[in-house]
């Protein structure tokens, strides 16, 4: 509750109180923190709870990649995404893969986030190429936003963000050019 409303000390000193924790209550803090903008202490919560022996599920990868994107750390979310399988076991999903393309698009890394979606082992989703399409129009990168908002519109034709966001990137080019 604390986490949800922002107080992350509120979130700290109840779970500090707790007698024992369990994967799901790490995860919840990995979460708070990231989702209120601290994505290094929710990585320090992640490597705390590695060090107690807690092993974590998908949902606690989902949050590390999300604090990772948040937080701009590439080389982290790219350790955690790789270790998610090597050393847990842990088969990327839908949503991790939309973490890494939200991280490598926050940062300007555009093609390779586009060469993950494409290598992606399931068939890539109308968030994946919307996650893309949302880094291309920060960047600017046309060209691979033409691409996603094809991909996009193929899975769901009445998506109208794609249509909203395709306009607005042709607007730009307009005014830029």
């Amino acid at each position: 509750m604390y986490a949800k409303c922002g107080c992350m000390d509120g979130a700290l000193k109840v779970f500090r109180s707790m007698s024992e924790h369990n994967v799901v209550s790490w995860t919840t803090m990995i979460m708070g923190y990231a989702q209120n903008g601290h994505s290094k202490e929710a990585l320090e919560i992640f490597k705390e709870m590695r060090l107690k022996g807690v092993k974590p599920n998908h949902i606690t990868f989902i949050c590390v990649l999300y604090a990772c994107s948040q937080g701009g750390f590439v080389e982290s979310g790219l350790k955690y995404f790789s270790s998610m399988s090597q050393d847990y076991g842990i088969v990327p999903l839908e949503d991790h893969y939309a973490c890494m393309v939200s991280l490598l698009g926050r940062v300007g890394r555009i093609k390779e986030a586009e060469e993950l979606i494409l290598e992606m082992p399931l068939k890539p989703g109308v968030l994946i190429w919307q996650t893309l399409l949302g880094a291309c129009r920060v960047h600017g990168d046309m060209d691979t936003a033409r691409r996603a908002a094809e991909h996009v519109l193929a899975l769901d034709e009445n998506d109208s963000s794609t249509y909203l966001m395709w306009n607005f990137l042709e607007i730009r080019k307009l005014l830029f050019v």
